[in-house]
């Protein structure tokens, strides 16, 4: 695969007023689209949070490792 990586997700985890997520990892390559799905309760609006509103969460209330090129 030659596609540069636009997103990198390494071990994220979050807990975003009591909704948790744990220990996510994905990369997205340029050019891919990407769907996040499951049943309600599965951490989508959580991961959702992280991604777009990371710099204005709560101190420690997400870590691992986020990379957008």
């Amino acid at each position: 695969d030659n596609q540069k990586v636009w997103l990198s997700l390494d071990a994220v985890s979050a807990d975003v007023g009591g909704r948790k997520l744990q220990n996510i990892s994905l990369k997205v390559h340029a050019q891919e689209i990407v769907g996040i799905a499951g049943v309600e309760g599965n951490g989508q609006d959580v991961l959702m949070r992280v991604l777009l509103d990371r710099h204005s969460l709560k101190k420690n209330s997400w870590r691992g490792e986020i990379t957008q090129n």
